[in-house]
């Protein structure tokens, strides 16, 4: 046990001094009880510390998705978005998943936006991200509020998603 407070003992030190690295993995052992007592409210601010760092992607993406889901922490979209918008903007493909699934389902005093949760959504997919590639191919499937129905794009996204083993995507072919 000694190892593990030596361990907590040299990452709080260096996230005191703002190493994000060691903000991130505080952030870990609190969400997931590794060495530590488990603790979202303080796994939370842990990722927040390291979120702030301009290319700190899976912290950005961890706060983001705590806010959106509510775990740990009371749910707020306008949150979720704006700490999944950091690395989004930089290229994180699931942090632009994050966005488009923001913005398809409002909420939260962000409002719904399909063309905004498309763009999004391709941005991901055409990086790879299997659920982005799925989420683009059923927009395209159903449209609605300013997306267009396109079959053949809905068949191409849904194939790339089927492609990476998506059973829905798969269903939908």
């Amino acid at each position: 046990m000694s190892g593990n407070n030596q361990e907590l003992d040299r990452l709080l030190e260096a996230a005191k001094k703002k190493d994000c690295e060691a903000a991130f993995k505080l952030g870990q052992m609190y969400y997931s009880g590794d060495g530590v007592k488990q603790n979202t409210k303080q796994a939370l601010k842990w990722f927040t510390k390291a979120a702030k760092t301009p290319a700190a992607f899976g912290a950005q993406y961890k706060v983001g998705t705590m806010y959106f889901t509510g775990d740990g922490v009371r749910g707020n979209h306008k949150q979720a978005l704006k700490w999944y918008l950091k690395a989004a903007k930089q290229g994180y493909a699931d942090c632009q998943d994050g966005v488009g699934r923001i913005f398809l389902l409002g909420g939260g005093n962000v409002a719904t936006n399909y063309k905004k949760a498309l763009s999004w959504f391709i941005k991901a997919a055409e990086q790879g991200h299997v659920d982005a590639q799925f989420n683009a191919g059923l927009m395209y499937a159903t449209g609605g509020q300013g997306v267009k129905i396109d079959l053949g794009k809905s068949k191409f996204w849904y194939t790339k998603a089927a492609e990476q083993g998506h059973e829905q995507a798969k269903a939908k072919l």
